[in-house]
């Protein structure tokens, strides 16, 4: 009789282990805010990029966007085989997802860019990634 005893404790005891309360979710903390990865939060965005972005009328544009980690970001962009250049600054804002910004400066209140691992890829005004022979022409790689 012990020994059923033992073995029913046994089984109940595993069968408990197993109903354990729901965990807390990946994409919540305990104060129920939303803790999910992403570029803001943990990638070291912060520092200059540079590339060549295409140009319709001349040989492209070298663009270097340098974003601060107070949110404020300056941008220039020098038109080969040209004398212009263009230079801008302002603050940037997150999307709510946390893997875009927007420029908001005096002239780049529409830049847009998805921030990746030691990259920006600059992004149509609708926040939508440029596809196409030339999209890879929209990268712009952090320097050190």
């Amino acid at each position: 009789m012990k020994g059923i005893i033992l073995y029913l404790i046994a089984i109940s005891i595993l069968i408990s282990s197993c109903n354990s309360s729901p965990k807390e979710s990946s994409q919540e903390n305990i104060q129920g805010i939303a803790s999910e990865s992403n570029a803001q939060n943990s990638l070291d965005w912060s520092g200059t990029y540079e590339g060549i972005l295409p140009c319709a009328d001349c040989e492209g544009i070298k663009t270097v966007v340098k974003l601060n980690s107070d949110d404020t970001y300056h941008l220039s962009m020098e038109y080969i085989d040209r004398d212009f250049t263009y230079m801008d600054s302002g603050t940037f804002s997150w999307a709510e997802n946390g893997n875009q910004i927007k420029l908001k400066g005096s002239q780049s209140d529409e830049t847009k860019y998805f921030v990746s691992e030691n990259k920006i890829i600059q992004l149509d005004y609708e926040g939508n990634r440029i596809t196409g022979e030339l999209a890879d022409m929209f990268i712009l790689e952090k320097v050190n």
